[in-house]
């Protein structure tokens, strides 16, 4: 069967929208892309302006929109909604699974492989420098709700200037000075992740509707002009230069080609139908997305599977290079999916769902009254 046919029939007649569901689960495969041919050291060992080089750094800028889109999705999908606390606890649970299990595992059949700093990042998730966008959503949830509110109080004109004045600030004013000026962390923080959260969130307030296939163009031209502007920067300008970071000018999370290149990828994918087929294949995959990037993360898995284990590559010929990435990301994200499916069916043995619906059930009535009295106290 065709992927157009895979793709382009059978619409969405259940009310889900099967296009995210799919993009949630290319961007976790662009990710892990991220992290072979960052964390694995081969852009670090291509050399300069070598075939290897320019592939190398493709699919670096193409994969780079990869982490927007997860927050602008989430604004997409939760506006509108009432966010469940219930939802956020079992996400903390499976961080908790994953880092403490991996743990375990390697204390009994690594002897020596486990020190005290690992003891403390298992049962402190949070200090894990690797689960940085799950500590930086975990913040942004408790948000949602006036984010929401916020977004329903505009109309559509102070969107459209709310978002101008949104990418000059974060995006385009840091890559003209080359200094990330509004202190977005390169967009590693909760300041970032609720901008594009707002993105989301007026994406599906108003509809926005561009082409189709215009969408996937203006996505390709953008990792284009990435490319060639960071090839330019390589060529001709200093990076010793004091206080100058070029590399916000293309090749960062808020780079303005970077953060226009995840909006039309997010616009590409949000019209995508998918008949019976692929809406199955989504089904059984996209519940796992957030397990892949849990267990690929972890820092003993990541530091035996992935961490400087593909620099060898940068020397060998372009198609292995290329059959190589594509061929270990392909295997991370399908065996940390099947992974995750396991630890699913043990959180539904256990019924951990309606664990974490009770808990929150307990934490807001132990909060109301708190809250009523401040409320009373100060109104």
């Amino acid at each position: 069967m065709s992927t157009e046919k895979l793709l382009l029939t059978d619409k969405q007649s259940d009310g889900r929208n099967y296009g995210v569901d799919l993009l949630r689960m290319a961007s976790m495969y662009m990710i892990i892309l991220l992290h072979v041919v960052g964390l694995g050291e081969i852009l670090k060992s291509t050399e300069r302006f070598s075939g290897n080089y320019y592939i190398a750094w493709l699919i670096q800028l193409a994969s780079l929109a990869s982490v927007n889109v997860f927050a602008i999705t989430s604004g997409y999908v939760y506006y509108g909604k009432n966010a469940k606390y219930a939802n956020l606890i079992q996400l903390l649970l499976q961080m908790l699974f994953y880092s403490v299990l991996t743990t375990a595992v390697y204390w009994v059949l690594f002897p020596g492989s486990v020190t005290k700093y690992d003891i403390a990042d298992a049962l402190l998730p949070f200090r894990i420098t690797g689960y940085w966008y799950f500590s930086c959503y975990f913040c942004l949830f408790f948000f949602i709700p006036y984010l929401n509110r916020f977004v329903e109080q505009l109309n559509a004109k102070s969107a459209v200037k709310l978002l101008c004045i949104f990418f000059v600030l974060f995006s385009l004013l840091p890559a003209l000075l080359c200094k990330d000026t509004v202190g977005t962390s390169y967009g590693y923080s909760v300041m970032w992740l609720a901008v594009l959260y707002i993105v989301g969130a007026c994406i599906r307030k108003y509809d926005v509707d561009v082409r189709h296939r215009s969408c996937l163009l203006y996505y390709l031209l953008c990792v284009l002009l990435s490319l060639v502007g960071k090839t330019a920067v390589d060529r001709f300008l200093d990076h010793d230069r004091a206080g100058m970071d070029f590399s916000l000018l293309f090749c960062t999370n808020i780079s303005p080609a970077i953060v226009l290149s995840s909006v039309f990828l997010f616009l590409y994918f949000r019209k995508i139908h998918l008949n019976k087929i692929g809406k199955a294949v989504v089904r059984f995959f996209a519940p796992m997305t957030f397990g892949v990037y849990l267990l690929h993360m972890e820092p003993l898995i990541k530091l035996t599977f992935i961490t400087g284990r593909f620099g060898y590559v940068a020397g060998r010929s372009m198609p292995a290079l290329i059959c190589t990435v594509f061929l270990s990301a392909s295997v991370i994200w399908l065996a940390c999916s099947l992974t995750d499916r396991v630890r699913m069916m043990i959180f539904e043995k256990l019924k951990i769902a309606s664990l974490c619906a009770r808990m929150e059930g307990k934490a807001r009535a132990l909060l109301s009254v708190p809250v009523a009295f401040l409320v009373k106290k100060f109104t």
